[in-house]
């Protein structure tokens, strides 16, 4: 990079460093008025499991001036809900360069002198400031970019000295000097990040190494005079190594000061702060006070006191320095650790990466971050003038570490010498094992099926070539914690064809939670049950076909994943595993042309989704436009659509026929006091069973295991409704899924665009708030208003589906909506009653009438909509000559199902 440093620079297009609304492939829907008229309750009900929506924002009206730079506070909200409870402090530092990036000493010290830095460097960086000034002409302008010059030619001054051979390939450091970065989702110009471009290309997400922020302010003159005296300007092999290993270093300028031995041996991880400790930046925020529950770990104390006592800045620096926590506990981000964490959540929703790195400089001092899909962890901070031999390990981490060291997942492989990867058409995925998915026969033995659901490893050293043509391109999930997942396009290599055939396929990487089951167990049941029985075989072709799969937890070396190595840096039940599913590729929604296909479409995975419940008693659980795709085949020469209904990650097994009823949706004091006391009511055998299930559900002999917390789970603007409310979340039932396909119904109509094949999207159903969501959606189901509102941009060819099957469809959910809220006060008059055991004699007495209506309005609840009912209405669309005036005589005879 260049060592000259302009007099003044403009760096006032910070302002557009802004989250836009989706990818540019989903263009934003607007309506004439996207808001229902009813008000938004603003609870925000329990976080649903696997979230993995990006945040909205619909105009640069919302932006707000941030201390930690400009951010829109959409996303700083977003990112604080985020990694709320996911934040791990204080990891050492030492441990983070060898754990996470592995950077190996011997080769750093192979050949290595003495580091030498120049106090010009440091005098540069010191007299450089983070702040903003008014120019003559009234405009703000920035001169972070005079600091961030400062420490790059630090930095490469330093890497200078570190040998490597001619022929070495390694990252790159760069002063971003307020470019944009490419990406899918959002313009953002972190100050440092390091990559494979040459000079003049624009850098991408893609290829990223690491990303890195700094916030700095100028000192008084008489504080920087005092940070020249106790500068570092010559380090050792011998500090280096000390360094690495966690153990004293002692300084060539000041004998005294070291690091203790008992704060960095080998053997403290098990001894390391609890996740929920703050950070420990008090001689980098002269503003830190310690309350009871800020306490940092020890660190050693400084041999120059006077700065290790509140340092002073030049007036006017401290109101950009840091804005408020406003009581924010450890576990929260604020201030500057909002900016990193906004450049390593977009990093780590680039490419295939298992985790993502950076760091944050504040002044003098240096913190190192690392995100993966359990959340943030960072280190203590260190001072880089005082401490040099963590900066140089830090500098030697990018100047050795390969593209692996940086996150990218240990199973893409690179071409051969290849130690940074640059453009992922050159690389291959390679499985350790693969589990086959080729079906069994139907006369297959107990044993042998068995078996197979279970899956068992039978091939290894599986290949497939990444393949990014024809447009075709990676998509990664938006979000750092989460399942993360990224599909990428690819075709078989090698003995990986005899499994998976030479077409098309991709790969689909994921870390879901190790307590689910996995998806690809769940889809060899679903295909291997539906193959079992004649008449429903010919279901297959609806339901994603596996190839085969790959699954490991996150403590497998295989993985190598840093987390692994961190002690209790993460709750028992938040770990995540990893697993490799390969499928044909099939196509998007938005691909299909006509009404025809999509109804035909439609029909194929709801028939699908209906068959597997039947066989399997197993439901999706997360309906959405994005989870139902199409291919093409030709029939007799016919060409036609066939639907197919994929991701089964968030899938699970219905216990009992429909009418269960959470247990904790009663109130938690009635639940311990009397949840061990069953009610007998007389009644038939069938409805024993439902008695049951009700019973079980409210509290009566609840198994601790089934006790466990319940998620909501699927992906906001396709939930139902009785789903998106305030309280704890129903049991997904049947119903749920269905009211699901009609959601993809209804938005695809509304933001589908047939002549470009784009689709848009309804701001107000995008939300992070999903009892928003839940509001406007239910004054879909009410309001005839906003129906129109909605449907004000449908194309043409699509409005017949909006004026019969969705207009059918809508009034029987609306009618389910509101027999659910019925439903809810009888459970609530039934727990009344029974919180009165012992006290009210009649209590007995009315909660088994309570009882008997519960199992009643249950029963009602999930017979007005069911497969029947849907098809029906979903055929509608395609009758020929249907005449309007017959409608109420058709009605008639579908019963009271029927609208």
């Amino acid at each position: 990079m260049p060592e000259d440093v302009p007099d003044v620079v403009d760096f006032a297009e910070e302002a557009a460093d802004v989250l836009g609304p989706l990818p540019p492939k989903l263009p934003t829907h607007n309506l004439a008025n996207s808001e229902p008229s009813t008000g938004a309750p603003t609870v925000l009900p329990p976080r649903y499991a696997e979230s993995e929506s990006s945040p909205q924002r619909q105009s640069m009206s919302e932006a707000t001036r941030s201390e930690s730079g400009y951010m829109d506070k959409d996303v700083k909200n977003y990112l604080k809900f985020h990694f709320r409870g996911t934040v791990y402090r204080h990891y050492p530092v030492h441990k983070f360069i060898s754990q996470v990036w592995k950077l190996d000493i011997d080769e750093l010290l192979s050949g290595l002198e003495d580091i030498e830095i120049t106090l010009d460097h440091y005098k540069a960086y010191v007299d450089s400031k983070w702040a903003k000034v008014l120019s003559a002409d009234k405009k703000e302008l920035r001169t972070e970019g005079l600091a961030a010059r400062a420490f790059t030619n630090l930095w490469n001054h330093i890497a200078s000295q570190m040998p490597v051979s001619d022929a070495h390939d390694g990252l790159s450091f760069f002063n971003m000097e307020e470019k944009t970065v490419i990406g899918t989702f959002a313009m953002y110009k972190p100050d440092f990040l390091s990559g494979p471009w040459a000079l003049g290309q624009k850098p991408d997400w893609l290829t990223t190494g690491d990303a890195a922020e700094m916030k700095k302010r100028l000192l008084q003159q008489k504080n920087r005079d005092l940070f020249m005296k106790v500068a570092q300007t010559r380090i050792t092999p011998q500090q280096i190594r000390a360094a690495y290993l966690g153990k004293d270093v002692v300084s060539a300028t000041i004998p005294t000061s070291k690091r203790k031995a008992s704060e960095f041996s080998e053997e403290d991880g098990d001894d390391l702060p609890e996740p929920s400790s703050p950070t420990d930046d008090r001689r980098a925020d002269p503003s830190y006070s310690p309350t009871p529950s800020s306490k940092a770990p020890k660190r050693a104390k400084k041999t120059h006191a006077a700065l290790d006592k509140k340092m002073t800045f030049v007036e006017g620096d401290a109101s950009v320095w840091t804005e408020p926590d406003n009581g924010a506990t450890g576990s929260e981000l604020s201030g500057p650790e909002l900016q990193i964490a906004k450049y390593l959540n977009e990093l780590i929703s680039h490419g295939v990466r298992t985790y993502a790195t950076g760091f944050l400089i504040q002044d003098y001092m240096m913190k190192l971050w690392y995100a993966d899909r359990m959340g943030l962890v960072h280190t203590i901070s260190f001072d880089m003038f005082r401490e040099p031999w963590f900066l140089i390990l830090v500098i030697a981490a990018h100047r050795y570490g390969t593209s692996h060291d940086f996150g990218l997942n240990p199973f893409v492989h690179l071409q051969d010498d290849t130690r940074i990867l640059k453009d992922y058409n050159d690389a291959t995925i390679i499985l350790p094992s693969a589990i086959s998915a080729t079906l069994p026969p139907p006369a297959a033995s107990v044993a042998d099926k068995k078996a197979f659901d279970d899956g068992k490893p039978t091939s290894s050293g599986m290949s497939f070539k990444v393949e990014l043509d024809e447009g075709r391109s990676i998509n990664t999930a938006y979000g750092t914690v989460g399942r993360g997942t990224s599909v990428v396009p690819a075709a078989a290599v090698g003995d990986a064809t005899k499994l998976c055939g030479s077409g098309r396929l991709v790969v689909k990487l994921s870390s879901p939670l190790e307590s689910r089951k996995a998806e690809d167990q769940l889809i060899r049941v679903i295909r291997r049950t539906l193959n079992d029985r004649g008449d429903t075989s010919r279901y297959l072709k609806h339901i994603v076909d596996l190839k085969c799969s790959f699954s490991c937890d996150m403590d497998d070396e295989i993985l190598s994943l840093p987390r692994s190595r961190m002690a209790r840096s993460v709750e028992p039940d938040l770990r995540r595993c990893f697993r490799v599913l390969v499928m044909p590729e099939y196509l998007p929604l938005e691909r299909l042309s006509t009404p025809e296909e999509l109804h035909k479409i439609m029909s194929d995975v709801v028939t699908g989704h209906h068959w597997v419940f039947v066989t399997s008693n197993i439901l999706h659980c997360d309906v959405s436009h994005g989870n139902i795709m199409f291919y093409y085949e030709v029939v007799d020469g016919v060409k036609t659509v066939v639907g197919v209904m994929t991701d089964w990650d968030l899938a699970a097994l219905l216990e009992g026929d429909g009418v269960m009823v959470l247990d904790s949706e009663a109130p938690l004091p009635q639940q311990e006091s009397q949840g061990s006391q069953s009610v007998h009511v007389s009644t038939s055998q069938a409805d024993k069973k439902v008695l049951k299930e009700v019973e079980l559900e409210l509290g009566a002999d609840e198994d601790p295991q089934r006790a466990r917390a319940r998620y909501r789970t699927g992906t906001g603007p396709f939930m139902a409704v009785d789903l998106l409310e305030t309280g704890a979340a129903p049991r997904h039932q049947y119903r749920h899924d269905l009211e699901s396909f009609f959601w993809v119904l209804v938005w695809f109509c509304a933001v589908f665009n047939p002549d470009t094949h784009r689709v848009g999207m309804i701001p107000s159903w995008h939300r992070r708030n999903l009892v928003d969501v839940g509001t406007v959606k239910r004054a879909f189901l009410e309001q005839e208003d906003y129906l129109k509102q909605v449907f004000a941009k449908t194309h043409p060819s699509f409005e017949r589906f909006t004026e019969t099957t969705i207009y059918y469809l809508r009034e029987n959910f609306c009618n389910v909506n509101e027999e659910s809220h019925k439903a809810k006060q009888r459970i609530g008059r039934y727990f009344g009653w029974k919180a009165k055991l012992g006290k009210d004699r009649n209590a007995k007495r009315n909660m088994k009438e309570s009882l008997r209506e519960v199992i009643e309005a249950r029963k009602h609840l999930r017979d007005m909509i069911t497969y029947e009912h849907f098809m029906a209405h979903l055929g509608r669309v395609v009758a020929e000559d249907e005449d309007p005036s017959d409608d109420d005589d058709d009605d008639d005879d579908d019963g009271e199902a029927l609208v």
